[in-house]
């Protein structure tokens, strides 16, 4: 299991591994993955500074353009609306 190697390891190592898997994804997998969290991160209505520099830290190793985020990111719903149902 993941989770034997993940108490070995460093936050810096762990999250180093996690970026690595995420590059593996296609592109376009990568965009559509980010816009989700950064609907998620924008549903509290606060920006939090670990997940900000998270996803710019991703944008800068995915080959992705943070236009192609917001721009997926808009055409999904509304997670605050979805929640309150």
């Amino acid at each position: 299991p993941i989770y034997r190697f993940i108490k070995r390891e460093s936050e810096k190592e762990i999250y180093n591994r996690g970026i690595n898997c995420f590059l593996q994804i296609p592109k376009e997998e990568r965009i559509r993955g980010l816009a989700w969290l950064y609907k998620l991160m924008e549903a509290d209505g606060m920006v939090h500074i670990k997940e900000a520099r998270w996803l710019l830290y991703v944008i800068g190793s995915a080959d992705v353009d943070l236009d192609e985020i917001l721009d997926y990111a808009c055409e999904l719903p509304d997670i605050k609306d979805e929640l309150l149902k």
